[in-house]
C-alpha cells in the first residue's frame, strides 16, 4: 500500500479525536433557513469547546470506501484507541487485523501489514515532508486540530464554506470544509462534518476526493475518558521486516 493510499485510510479517523465520538444516525433531516457565517462560526466554535473535554476514546467502527464507478461502498470493520495528551492513536482494520497504524508521543508513526509480515514507520519530520510535497492527505493538519479546541488555530488550516443546521435539533449542525494547504488540497476536495454542538459529538465524517472516491467512518460504539494502556499504542514487530518511510 502506497504512503498516500495507506494515509487516505487513516486520516478518516484522525479528525476524530478532535470531537467526542457518537453512534452515527443515518435518518434525514429538514435544514433549517440559512444561518449566518457568524451562526455557523460560533456553532463551530461551541463544538470544539465542547468535544475537548474528552481526553480519551475508545471506538469499534465500519469505514466505507466509496469509488466512482462502484455501486456499493467497500465496507471494513475496525477499532481506535486515542489519547489527547501527545496525540497518541493507534487505528487498525479487520477482524483480526490486517492493518495496524500506531502514532506515537514523538509524532512518529509505525504501520503494520499483518498479511506480509512487514512493518514501516515514519518520523515526525519525514510525516511532515510529506505533507509539504502533497503526499500526507492533510494527516498533519487533522492530526495539530486535535490539540486543540480553538477556532482561530482550527480555521488556520481549515476553511469553512457552507454549513447547515437541522431545522428540529438545532444543536445539530453540518459543515464543509476545505484545507488552507494547497498541495493537500489538489487531492482532497472536501471535508465535511456532522456534529452535535451540545455535547461535542462528532457523529459522521467524509473526505471526499478529486478523484471521485469518498472515504466516510461510522462509528458503531465508543468509551470516553477510560484510561488507555501505554502499550496499546506499541505493537510487537517480532519475525516483521521493518523498514524506515522514507
Amino acid at each position: 500500500m502506497s504512503f498516500s493510499r495507506l494515509l487516505r485510510s487513516v486520516t478518516g479517523l484522525c479528525l476524530v479525536s478532535v470531537g467526542v465520538l457518537s453512534v452515527f444516525s443515518a435518518a434525514s433531516h429538514a435544514y433549517a433557513a440559512d444561518p449566518t457565517e457568524a451562526e455557523a462560526r460560533a456553532a463551530l466554535q461551541q463544538w470544539m469547546t465542547a468535544s475537548s473535554k474528552a481526553k480519551t476514546v475508545t471506538a469499534d467502527f465500519e469505514q466505507l470506501r466509496n469509488l466512482r464507478n462502484v455501486k456499493r461502498p467497500l465496507r471494513k470493520p475496525g477499532e481506535l484507541w486515542i489519547v489527547r495528551e501527545g496525540g497518541k492513536f493507534r487505528w487498525q482494520i479487520g477482524e483480526p487485523p490486517t492493518l495496524i497504524a500506531v502514532r506515537g508521543a514523538d509524532g512518529g508513526m509505525m504501520v503494520v501489514n499483518v498479511a506480509d509480515n512487514e512493518a514501516q514507520t515514519w518520523t515526525k519530520e519525514v510525516l511532515l515532508e510529506k505533507e509539504k510535497e502533497g503526499k500526507g492527505q492533510g494527516f498533519s493538519s487533522m492530526m495539530e486540530a486535535m490539540h486543540t479546541p480553538t477556532l482561530a488555530e482550527f480555521e488556520q488550516r481549515f476553511e469553512l464554506k457552507d454549513w447547515r443546521v437541522d431545522a428540529s435539533n438545532p444543536g445539530f449542525w453540518e459543515f464543509d470544509l476545505a484545507f488552507r494547504d494547497r498541495r493537500t488540497s489538489l487531492v482532497v476536495r472536501q471535508l465535511q462534518l456532522a456534529v452535535n454542538t451540545q455535547d461535542g459529538a462528532l457523529r459522521s465524517m467524509t473526505l471526499h476526493m478529486r478523484d471521485g472516491s469518498s472515504l466516510s467512518t461510522v462509528i458503531r460504539s465508543y468509551t470516553l475518558n477510560k484510561a488507555v494502556p501505554a502499550d496499546t499504542f506499541k505493537v510487537d514487530t517480532a519475525g516483521y521486516e521493518v523498514k524506515k518511510g522514507e
